[in-house]
């Protein structure tokens, strides 16, 4: 049952998303007309970073449970469905329009923004620490640190190492990983670590459900070509190259392909 309700609650923060896209909110959303593929790659992730998050927050225990779906704490899961339509709707604003990949377009807006939010995450994040230094023992502090330092860790890493892999490497920090970190310190059956936890995972929903899940890194040596019914190229390279050329808005298609060496 705890796993049950709490897909459920996964799939209704993700349809929230799916509906403001759907009413172009906001306007460059990314999942208008995806084919099934996609939809079925966005939702296995949702639920896949969900059961995770789940975990860590205590969702599948049976204490933990019973007090974050008790009547009274509801108020926390309308805000987590209520955050993507809110955060999209925020988006559409002109000064706002903008992502970490573009930083030198910010303009003060944004930058006001950022600082703020920067700001409320950090101590937010504070204040979940000293609740665990505080509720927890010594070890389980550690281990309630520990866990989420390895998650972090995890990321570094594995950005130090593609970083030095490929010329072509690209990483670019999604919105999304942001809030499902930030939701992995709300453990505590307290309202402020319910509200941290639905804003949260709230922003995760949207970013999946309005732009679909994009991996942190991406090996930047493939290319999107533009919209047309006939292309034309030429590829040259000092060593064998192997392709794979897959059509993103059609079915088969006809092709007429020569490889030489």
């Amino acid at each position: 049952m705890f796993v049950g309700l709490w897909t459920c609650l996964l799939m209704c923060g993700y349809a929230s998303a799916r509906i403001s896209a759907h009413l172009n909110i906001p306007p460059d959303s990314g999942t208008n007309g995806q084919d099934p593929f996609d939809t079925f790659e966005d939702i296995s992730k949702m639920l896949q970073f969900g059961f995770l998050l789940g975990w860590f927050v205590g969702a599948f225990d049976q204490k933990r449970f019973a007090w974050l779906f008790h009547w009274r704490q509801i108020y926390w899961i309308l805000i987590f469905i209520g955050t993507p339509p809110v955060y999209s709707a925020i988006s559409r604003i002109p000064a706002l329009q903008h992502s970490l990949a573009d930083v030198s377009r910010w303009g003060a807006g944004m930058y006001i923004l950022i600082i703020v939010v920067a700001m409320v995450a950090l101590t937010v994040i504070i204040w979940h620490l000293y609740a665990a230094w505080t509720v927890h023992s010594k070890r389980g502090f550690c281990t309630y640190l520990g866990s989420r330092s390895i998650v972090l860790l995890f990321y570094l890493v594995f950005g130090l190492v593609t970083a030095h892999y490929s010329m072509y490497n690209t990483q670019h920090i999604h919105h999304f990983y942001i809030g499902w970190t930030i939701a992995l310190f709300a453990e505590f059956n307290h309202p402020l670590s319910a509200v941290t936890l639905a804003i949260a995972m709230g922003v995760f929903a949207q970013g999946v459900g309005v732009y679909g899940f994009a991996s942190m890194f991406e090996d930047g040596s493939c290319f999107t070509a533009s919209a047309g019914q006939s292309m034309s190229c030429s590829f040259t390279s000092d060593t064998q190259v192997n392709l794979k050329i897959c059509p993103q808005n059609a079915g088969a298609f006809d092709h007429n392909c020569y490889f030489g060496l």
